[in-house]
């Protein structure tokens, strides 16, 4: 029993250092450039991204779901962004 929670507490390790690419959810990608998912999504909203980097995955007008293109806005902003 003690293996198994092993490999699994390493499994977890692995999978959570693994770089994430396509499309994510707004916490996701700005966990990954280091700011927070309101300023990325300000950041869209602002036009400082351009407008292929997310996409609006349902169809509400009062709350808006965004994924977005991890590969675009990294190369965006231009890699980390310390806050």
């Amino acid at each position: 029993m003690e293996l198994e929670a092993r490999i699994e507490r390493l499994e977890k390790i692995l999978f959570s250092r693994q770089e994430l690419t396509g499309w994510v959810k707004a916490d996701t990608a700005a966990k990954i450039v280091g700011i927070s998912a309101r300023r990325l999504v300000a950041m869209y909203d602002e036009g400082k991204l351009p407008t292929a980097a997310a996409r609006q995955i349902n169809e509400s007008t009062k709350r808006r779901r965004l994924v977005f293109d991890v590969e675009l806005v990294k190369r965006s902003i231009g890699g980390p962004v310390l806050s």
